[in-house]
């Protein structure tokens, strides 16, 4: 009973508050000119009329009054004023002729704008672009998302989850901006180097700006224009080539540069290895995972102790699955087994060399890499900088592919969905597959055909839609599948708001007790945390300490002796309610 009365207060509060929003817009749609010069002009004419017409008043006639001038001159327009003590008098005739000739089209355009306002008010299907700018012209201190392809989609979706005002900008409409716009997000349709358009979406008195198209140059022209008019907007720019990144983040004070394909890439990359990538973000210019790690019989960790694992990679075993229970911080005397399942923190170097040590003798065979698009550039690269054999596959030679195969990466032409092209790549003596095209359904059918010729091979595969790759991921056994969009679009919220909360952690609630997230946070003069111990804090229900920053130092894992002191910097694993007791209390 109490939640669905609580359902009832949430919706009646949505509704007020979407009610409200719209008669913002309607007084902002409302034909605030015409109407002015429609009253200015009865009221002056009114006066004329009055004047005019006592003035050439009969002997006995009775004078008009201001309010019955007001009256004559709305019957004038409607051809409707009579008279029968009419003074004769040219000029009072041309009152007859002049004042329908102006006041008919001012009416008719006042009428026909009310009309289309009202229908657009209370049709909502009928709201169109002009609908659209007025709502965004409501928006106070907007964060702008320009691009609302896959990443701008999944960038506003959670700015609006948090509450935030999104203004959202793209050439056309498509599902995911109509999606966007059932979520009462402003749209503004246009073209983003357009300095019209960022003017209308609100550019000018923006907080964040976020150009994350998937054309570099279109958003590079963007952040010309957006500094042109709001030099204290925080930019975060989406790029694909590194090389130009410093130059850029200079020359316009750009917050952050994101790559969302190389952001992926070290996912794939390590999933291939035998390490699923959790979660993903950048720290003091180094980035950093919580993954998963599972240990089958083949594995060369098995037999090791905890402890040694952990001291020996600089890693932190935020969580084990061990024997059917889960353990939060593990002891350092467990013995690893087979079937252990390892919830670990570590920059990602230290997480690359501890995936390799991971791995069999028998599964160092080549990893194909399928799809040379940008994602797939950089998987390629990710892989070689983990010391991996890689083999590319690509439907056609491209800029991307001809380079990797002028450095020496082994690339094979042709449809990789097809058992022939496979087979001539290795597919028979691969560890693993990469499926990372731009198609979702390219990219699952050549797994599917790859587990046709090797039954067992470990095979990683990018989709956009995050929950039916859930679920072929289940339906399947697919070792690994990531979204490249939902990876890189928490990074862009996070530079967008300056959060402290850096990654909402993707692992079960159940495993973990109740869901948590990745948060970074520092320690403020007599906070809740100024003066803790690190292993006391290890001790409390929810929370796990898995860095430690004091300066330019970062201790991971953090030493448990470390008592924190003012401007030292942790980053933990807890619950939502946890985090907001440490930054509050």
């Amino acid at each position: 009973m109490k939640t669905r009365t609580q359902h009832r207060q949430k919706t009646g509060a949505r509704w007020w508050q979407q009610f409200r929003q719209d008669l913002r817009v309607l007084a902002r749609l409302f034909p605030w000119k015409v109407s002015a010069v429609l009253i200015v002009g009865i009221v002056l004419t009114a006066v004329l009329f009055e004047e005019t017409y006592n003035h050439n008043l009969i002997p006995g006639g009775i004078p008009i009054t201001y309010v019955k001038s007001v009256y004559a001159v709305l019957n004038m327009i409607a051809f409707q004023v009579t008279f029968a003590d009419m003074p004769e008098s040219p000029v009072l005739d041309l009152y007859f002729v002049i004042v329908p000739l102006i006041g008919i089209p001012l009416l008719l355009a006042f009428g026909v704008n009310i009309l289309n306002i009202l229908r657009i008010f209370f049709v909502r299907g009928e709201r169109g672009q002009a609908w659209q700018e007025a709502l965004a012209a409501t928006v106070e201190r907007p964060i702008v998302v320009c691009g609302l392809g896959r990443v701008g989609y999944r960038v506003a979706n959670q700015l609006l989850d948090l509450g935030q005002p999104v203004v959202g900008i793209d050439m056309t409409t498509s599902p995911l901006v109509t999606a966007l716009i059932e979520r009462d997000m402003p749209f503004i349709a246009g073209d983003i180097h357009n300095k019209d358009v960022l003017q209308r979406a609100g550019v000018a008195r923006a907080q964040a700006v976020l150009a994350c198209t998937n054309q570099d140059l279109v958003n590079i022209e963007a952040v010309f224009h957006v500094r042109e008019l709001n030099p204290q907007a925080r930019i975060v720019l989406r790029l694909f080539e590194d090389s130009i990144a410093d130059e850029i983040q200079k020359a316009f004070d750009v917050k952050a540069i994101i790559s969302r394909s190389a952001v992926a890439a070290a996912a794939f990359a390590h999933a291939a290895i035998g390490m699923e990538v959790l979660e993903t973000f950048d720290l003091k210019g180094r980035t950093y995972f919580l993954a998963r790690l599972t240990l089958d019989a083949t594995s060369r960790l098995v037999g090791t102790r905890l402890g040694t694992t952990s001291d020996v990679y600089d890693v932190t075993i935020a969580c084990l699955e061990h024997n059917g229970q889960i353990y939060v911080e593990p002891g350092d005397e467990t013995t690893l087994q087979a079937g252990d399942t390892l919830f670990i923190f570590a920059e990602m170097e230290r997480a690359g060399e501890l995936a390799r040590r991971h791995r069999a003798e028998s599964t160092t065979g080549p990893i194909l890499v399928c799809g040379l698009q940008h994602t797939g550039y950089r998987v390629v690269n990710a892989l070689l900088a983990l010391q991996q054999r890689v083999i590319a596959l690509n439907f056609a030679p491209e800029a991307l592919a001809e380079h990797l195969h002028a450095h020496g990466v082994p690339v094979v032409y042709g449809d990789f969905r097809q058992h022939a092209v496979l087979e001539q790549a290795g597919v028979q003596t691969a560890a693993a597959l990469i499926a990372c095209s731009e198609n979702d359904m390219v990219n699952f059918e050549t797994l599917l055909r790859a587990r046709e010729l090797v039954p067992g091979l470990r095979v990683v595969m990018r989709i956009f839609e995050e929950s039916l790759g859930e679920q072929l991921q289940r339906a399947f056994a697919i070792d690994a599948v990531y979204s490249t969009s939902a990876i890189a679009a928490p990074l862009f919220v996070a530079e967008a708001l300056n959060m402290h909360i850096v990654q909402p952690v993707t692992v079960s609630g159940a495993q973990f007790g109740t869901p948590q997230s990745i948060a970074h946070l520092t320690v403020g003069a007599n906070s809740r945390l100024d003066g803790a111990a690190i292993a006391d804090l290890t001790h409390e229900e929810n929370l796990t300490i898995l860095l430690h920053i004091r300066g330019d130092e970062i201790h991971i894992p953090p030493d448990p002796t470390y008592i924190l002191e003012p401007d030292d910097g942790i980053v933990a694993l807890a619950s939502q309610e946890k985090l907001l007791d440490l930054e509050t209390g």
